[in-house]
């Protein structure tokens, strides 16, 4: 009977450590029918908790704190190691429509060391460009008359 509890069920102390838990949120937890405590008869008190259910719970939870991490991304020219990887991202986009790499200006949007974004910027006038990305010149940005 002992080991066929073990294997089915946890113990309050078994369900906190596994969780990572204290006391009131156990409570929480069955108060509000995530977890179901199991009284068994002749018992008032010290019950059990399907141990499936603790584990759905806690892949739960560390799918939900995992996503919640956040990691600021950066928007940055590319460099010459990154154009293969914006090709790959053109590619799964637009299909074999992929400019000549040298034709424009590529940027790149990082999370992290990974990749997640790729911009290609096509200047009207190639030497006007590089002297605004030199700061020699300003850049104006003409919108719609209003």
């Amino acid at each position: 009977m002992k080991r066929e509890l073990s294997e089915t069920y946890y113990t309050a102390s078994q369900v906190k450590a596994r969780l990572g838990i204290n006391d009131s949120t156990l409570y929480n937890y069955v108060r509000n029918g995530d977890l179901q405590h199991i009284t068994p008869p002749g018992r008032k008190k010290q019950g059990y908790y399907l141990r499936s259910e603790v584990e759905r719970l806690a892949r739960e939870l560390d799918a939900f704190f995992a996503t919640r991490r956040k990691q600021a991304s950066i928007f940055t020219v590319a460099t010459e190691d990154d154009i293969p990887t914006c090709v790959e991202i053109t590619k799964a986009n637009l299909g074999n429509v992929v400019p000549d790499a040298s034709s424009g200006l590529w940027y790149v949007v990082r999370t992290g060391n990974e990749i997640v974004g790729c911009v290609l910027v096509f200047p009207r006038d190639r030497e006007k460009m590089k002297r605004v990305l030199r700061k020699l010149e300003k850049l104006t940005i003409e919108g719609p008359e209003n």
